[in-house]
């Protein structure tokens, strides 16, 4: 079966590179996300080892503890990463709200003004 771009309506293929760029942009925030998470779980493993030879904390070196702490960096690492895009998405809802509220504030304040004019007229 062959396949041809030029068979495409042109709706269609704005459609598919639509998709091709929203899947491209996806992968590289994925990307970035694991390679991140990768970087804090070998920085999470390598800080018992510096808390006992740099610091001198008695802590044991075994791997239960390397592990220990590479799932807490890691835990951290997505809760902090979940918070902040929850704060992110709130921003966005509170910015498209106040652009929906903005024309029935822009409607009471003319309101408000018209009745402050008025009211000196009627005394």
């Amino acid at each position: 079966m062959d396949f041809s771009l030029l068979a495409l309506s042109p709706r269609s293929l704005i459609l598919l590179i639509v998709l091709l760029i929203a899947f491209l942009v996806i992968s590289i925030k994925a990307l970035h996300i694991v390679i991140r998470l990768i970087t804090v779980a070998i920085l999470s493993g390598v800080f018992p080892v510096f808390a006992v030879k740099v610091l001198g904390l008695s802590l044991p070196l075994t791997l239960d503890t390397i592990i220990f702490f590479v799932a807490c960096g890691v835990g951290l690492y997505s809760l902090y990463s979940f918070l902040k895009s929850l704060w992110l998405v709130s921003k966005v809802i509170y910015y498209i709200g106040k652009i929906i509220v903005a024309p029935f504030k822009w409607a009471c304040d003319g309101i408000r003004r018209l009745r402050k004019k008025r009211k000196p007229n009627q005394s």
